[in-house]
């Protein structure tokens, strides 16, 4: 509410100049008292010549009321009940009388002379003004309005004014400012302002692709094309439009009140479109960075590239090229193999040979260009046992594998087999077929090493040097024992150069000690059959 009182009276204020020359107050009589003593008698005043003062009543109910005189001026004024009394020097021709409601009754002349020591009557009425109520209306909603220059609200603006001509003016951004008089009468008034747009639209599109980056002004815009823009202000811009992979596009460009200007930039390429290929597990890379494998297609900016493909136990591809816009390029990247050779023998021949897997022919062979690295090697031949065997290839080199097959079919004494001890003993035992036959008890050894194994078995936990008896056994033969006594046995292999042995704990005829330390490994596996078989690896 204050604010809008201090709204209502600013308007009171601007709107009343006009109205000045429409006194609000006014004198109808002016009179001499003849008999009122109270100039001479009852309560006089001198002026500053020392003469007594006339004294003017004035009449009315109103108060506030200021007194300017003319060049002989005023000695006193009192403020009676209903009047008040203005001592007045003889011969004083005017008076002006203001006050802040009413306005200004400018140079009043006495109709009669004023004389010394005498009492005159002005009877003053003051006019309440006469105010209508004003409404302003504006569009766009939150324009400013002023009245006599003087700003008095934000949009919709209503007060009770006085009649007279009051000047207006309504004005908000990118908007046309409009401005007049308005002239308030008798009674109420509406003035509904729409100013007129000083904007426009900007519409935007780029081909051959949208998602372009735009400014306006040097300004980068959030938003990429298509774009309409928010209103702007009517006039030029510079417009310019920015893509990865094309050249920028800038024009001039005007927008008009109330008009949507459209614009269409065509992008010009600045790319090609580049396909590389290479080996299906090849890593293609471009300037060192990584793109895929196998293949890469894709646009490139003009310009100067090192492509690259790289393989595992390959040389790298490496290519430069000269990226033209338009161009359409492939490339083909081949990396080089590193590469090594694989000999192999057998002994007897014609064993199969597979490298991870991979059948590659039998035994003689010559394996060449063989990528660089390790590789599982596997010979088989029927009535052998199989090979495994880890080689490792490298480059520009060629690598041996002679390997001796065993044969891995049972063989059956035709006669008796021997067993005797270290010593040549006549401890023999036979044997035959019953190798096989025994269910328990029995021990069958088969060499599956590339050398010849003599396997010395004997008693005792102190089991001495010279054995308790003895077998050898060649490569791919089995040799059985049987009819051992229960007891803790230690077998043996070796060859001529190397002396070796393992146990392993087989409960049906006691433990084996396995106490002696091995200088060459090596394990007996043990089969399940009729009899139990120790298989030497």
């Amino acid at each position: 509410m204050k604010i809008k009182f201090q709204l209502v009276f600013s308007l009171l204020l601007v709107c009343s100049s006009t109205l000045l020359a429409q006194p609000k107050m006014r004198i109808p009589s002016f009179s001499r008292q003849e008999n009122d003593l109270t100039a001479r008698v009852d309560a006089p005043k001198k002026d500053q010549n020392g003469d007594v003062c006339a004294i003017i009543k004035v009449v009315t109910p109103e108060t506030g009321f200021n007194w300017e005189p003319d060049r002989l001026g005023i000695i006193a004024v009192e403020t009676k009940v209903g009047e008040y009394w203005l001592y007045i020097p003889w011969g004083a021709k005017r008076l002006t009388i203001k006050h802040e409601k009413f306005g200004v009754l400018r140079d009043y002349m006495y109709p009669i002379p004023i004389e010394k020591a005498t009492v005159y009557i002005l009877e003053l009425v003051a006019e309440q003004p006469v105010q209508q109520h004003l409404v302003i209306h504006t569009e766009p909603a939150d324009a400013s309005v002023y009245l006599n220059g003087q700003f008095v609200a934000t949009g919709t603006y209503q007060a009770d004014v006085k009649p007279g001509s009051c000047p207006y003016r309504v004005e908000a951004p990118l908007y046309h400012t409009e401005s007049g008089k308005i002239e308030i009468v008798d009674s109420e008034i509406v003035l509904n302002v729409k100013l007129k747009p000083a904007f426009g639209y900007l519409s935007v599109t780029t081909t051959p692709e949208q998602d372009a980056k735009i400014t306006i002004d040097g300004n980068l815009l959030f938003q990429t094309t298509p774009y309409l823009s928010a209103p702007l202000a009517s006039g030029e811009y510079r417009l310019q439009v920015i893509k990865d992979m094309y050249q920028p596009s800038a024009q001039i460009v005007t927008v008009r009140d109330g008009q949507v200007t459209e614009l269409n930039l065509v992008l010009k390429p600045n790319f090609a479109n580049v396909n590389i290929t290479a080996p299906t597990e090849a890593v293609i890379y471009i300037n060192d960075e990584r793109k895929g494998t196998g293949t890469w297609q894709g646009r490139l900016n003009v310009g100067a590239y090192s492509v690259k493909a790289t393989l595992d136990n390959h040389r790298p591809a490496i290519q430069n090229i000269e990226v033209v816009s338009g161009d359409k390029p492939t490339i083909d990247l081949q990396p080089i193999p590193i590469t090594g050779s694989l000999d192999v023998m057998t002994e007897p021949s014609g064993a199969t040979i597979a490298i991870d897997g991979k059948i590659v022919g039998t035994s003689p062979n010559s394996i060449s260009k063989l990528l660089i690295g390790d590789y599982m090697v596997v010979l088989n031949k029927v009535g052998y046992s199989p090979i495994n065997k880890k080689v490792t290839i490298n480059e520009g080199k060629r690598t041996e594998l002679n390997e001796i097959l065993i044969n891995n079919t049972p063989i059956r004494p035709s006669g008796n087999s021997t067993v005797s001890d270290a010593n040549n003993s006549n401890n023999q035992k036979t044997a035959s077929k019953d190798c096989e036959e025994k269910e328990i008890g029995d021990f069958c050894f088969t060499n599956r090493k590339n050398f010849v194994v003599d396997l010395i078995y004997g008693k005792g936990p102190l089991f001495p040097t010279v054995a308790d008896g003895k077998i050898t056994i060649q490569p791919g033969q089995t040799s059985c024992l049987y009819e051992l006594q229960d007891g803790a046995w230690r077998f043996y292999y070796s060859d001529p150069s190397r002396r070796v042995h393992t146990g392993y704990a087989q409960s049906t005829v006691g433990g084996f000690d396995d106490t002696a330390p091995a200088t060459v490994s090596g394990q007996f596996m043990v089969e399940k059959c009729k009899s139990q078989t120790l298989i030497i690896q």
